[in-house]
């Protein structure tokens, strides 16, 4: 699943199981031990050197 981006409140479908975030109760222990998942956040280019009153104004469209 390298590079795969999922939004944050989509399931992840791993050998026919479903989770919410790495490690999550709802896999087996096949897919939860040992877990190489890793979360990282997406960030627009186009945010970079705006203000917080920019990007505060940005979220709520």
């Amino acid at each position: 699943m390298d590079g795969v981006e999922i939004p944050v409140d989509e399931y992840i479908l791993v050998d026919d199981e479903e989770g919410l975030y790495p490690s999550d109760s709802d896999f087996s222990a096949k897919n939860r031990v040992n877990c190489g998942f890793v979360i990282g956040p997406i960030v627009s280019r186009d945010i970079h050197g705006l203000s917080n009153e920019e990007k505060e104004e940005r979220k709520s469209k």
